[in-house]
């Protein structure tokens, strides 16, 4: 006699410890997929934005608060997933420009490829006609503008005198990163616990992020450029695209009506 026990699959290991209906929310209702679940969601449409949304919001949140900016007039993105063979739904490449009053802001993310940013995984670069800062978490460093005047300026307009740029080169190290990371955001949120100020990345302040990755995923999902009123927060006369500004939450996970 052969005595034989089964043992419980991976997929039962993980819904015998969660809720998983809960978990789905206002999602839409689909079978138990591991490539869906803790960590990967954020690849999929129904859950969250790719890393547009991912990583996006930590980068453009800084721009929107250097540049003391609401959000953008206009967004184009270009995009798809060229290279990963699993069953997401979000890009794994995508160059995303944002039309901004005065300056432009572009946001580039690949996954098919490691090749550094100036030697670092991940960054933000403001250039400016006198240098370039660059930044993340480990700190920021600036690099002074070697060109005196812009490439082909002479023939366009003839000769002019060399403007003097007087931008030093600096560099900082001793940012935030791992586990300690948010610490500063705890002490700034306990300080405003008790003194009723208002943190210093405020909800609102979260949201115009937020906005800024919505825009991009749907500018690729369209296939075009969009104008933006940030005031406003609609694409002006495009009914298309505000279709776009919501979703519809599955049953009993809807957003009260307020």
């Amino acid at each position: 006699m052969t005595a034989a026990t089964s043992e419980p699959t991976y997929d039962q290991q993980y819904l015998s410890k969660v809720d998983y209906d809960l978990w789905l929310g206002p999602a839409p209702k689909r079978p138990f997929n591991r490539n869906r679940f803790h960590l990967f969601f954020r690849w999929f449409f129904d859950y969250a934005g790719g890393m547009m949304s991912d990583w996006g919001v930590h980068l453009n949140d800084i721009v929107l608060w250097a540049m003391d900016a609401q959000g953008p007039s206009a967004v184009a993105t270009s995009g798809g997933r060229y290279v990963l063979n699993d069953n997401r739904d979000t890009p794994d490449t995508m160059e995303v420009a944002y039309d901004f009053p005065g300056w432009t802001l572009t946001y580039s993310m690949r996954k098919g490829n490691g090749h550094s940013l100036d030697g670092h995984t991940y960054g933000i670069q403001f250039y400016g006609t006198d240098g370039t800062l660059f930044l993340d978490r480990n700190g920021f460093e600036v690099f002074p503008e070697k060109m005196d005047r812009p490439y082909g300026i002479q023939k366009i307009i003839g000769d002019r005198p060399l403007r003097k740029i007087t931008t030093k080169p600096q560099k900082v190290s001793g940012g935030n990163q791992g586990e300690n990371q948010n610490w500063p955001h705890v002490q700034n949120f306990l300080h405003c616990m008790k003194t009723r100020e208002r943190p210093i990345s405020d909800i609102e302040v979260a949201h115009y992020s937020t906005v800024t990755c919505h825009l991009g995923n749907i500018a690729l999902k369209l296939g075009r450029k969009l104008q933006w009123d940030p005031k406003a927060e609609t694409f002006p006369n495009d009914s298309e695209a505000n279709q776009h500004l919501g979703r519809e939450y599955r049953k009993p996970y809807e957003l009260p009506s307020v």
